[in-house]
């Protein structure tokens, strides 16, 4: 029996009920090194997967060090794959990209670490007006762009069925990806830029954000006012965005911390801090 992924009329995702799924994850971060709650996402969401049979390739900038256990392939996007052995996950292979993608790094400090500008002609994956590119700092769109261009040279080797992006980074990269390997994009919008700039936001970031939401045909959201914000301000078809809440960790073994005394304030936030 074949179950399909339909949208608008058009078969997406045509998969083999009791075979593996296999999915093509592009991430920019991964425990143990992180700057952010999207690296803790993926984490826990890779680990539920990974329990369920999925098979997963998840492709990262090389300068997020995986340290696991037994069982997890770790690929290399340099030349030639090595395999390494490392813990925790039975069905997933790492793929290490050469890339220097921190969003939440200043632009200057990405110019900083540019030795020399260099002028690359790379129009792959890319619309939009280039005098824009500038402001934001030319080098970490370069390190984008060599993300998703190597992404796609990945997926031309590796089988799945489907390619899931985590915010905007990696959306290119799944456009890259979806276009050499002719399978369904789901992005994954764990912020917005209006969450992260308010009403300043960079319109580079912006057009990438929507250019990924427009291709993919699902658009997962962690909430429903990220949802609405997704439909409101990007205008993507509400059929098209589902939400999915991120899960809770239970940690074992965390020390528990001794309690104020009833003489002393508290305040409780629960928020996010930019």
């Amino acid at each position: 029996e074949n179950i399909w992924v339909l949208f608008q009329g058009s078969v997406y995702l045509d998969w083999k009920r009791g075979t593996i799924m296999k999915t093509f994850m592009l991430g920019w971060e991964f425990p143990p090194f992180i700057s952010g709650g999207l690296g803790t996402a993926c984490y826990g969401l890779t680990k539920a997967m990974d329990r369920l049979g999925i098979q997963i390739t998840f492709v990262l900038p090389k300068t997020s060090d995986i340290s696991f256990g037994s069982d997890v392939k770790m690929l290399s996007a340099e030349g030639h794959i090595k395999t390494e052995e490392v813990s925790e996950f039975k069905n997933v292979s790492f793929c290490e990209i050469a890339s220097h993608l921190r969003p939440y790094v200043a632009c200057g400090t990405y110019e900083a670490c540019q030795k020399e500008k260099k002028s690359s002609h790379i129009r792959l994956w890319h619309s939009g007006r280039t005098e824009q590119l500038e402001n934001y700092g030319w080098y970490m769109y370069e390190q984008i762009i060599h993300y998703a261009a190597k992404a796609a040279e990945i997926a031309s080797v590796e089988d799945f069925d489907v390619i899931h992006a985590h915010d905007w980074m990696t959306y290119l990269a799944g456009i890259a990806v979806a276009e050499v390997s002719n399978k369904p994009l789901l992005v994954h919008v764990h912020s917005t830029e209006f969450d992260r700039s308010g009403e300043h936001i960079n319109q580079m970031i912006y057009g990438i954000e929507w250019q990924g939401m427009d291709t993919a045909i699902k658009v997962i959201a962690v909430s429903n006012y990220t949802r609405n914000i997704i439909i409101h301000r990007y205008g993507i078809q509400s059929e098209k965005v589902e939400v999915v809440y991120n899960g809770v960790e239970h940690n074992s073994g965390v020390p528990l911390h001794t309690l104020p005394g009833k003489t002393e304030k508290i305040v409780l936030f629960l928020g996010r801090i930019t």
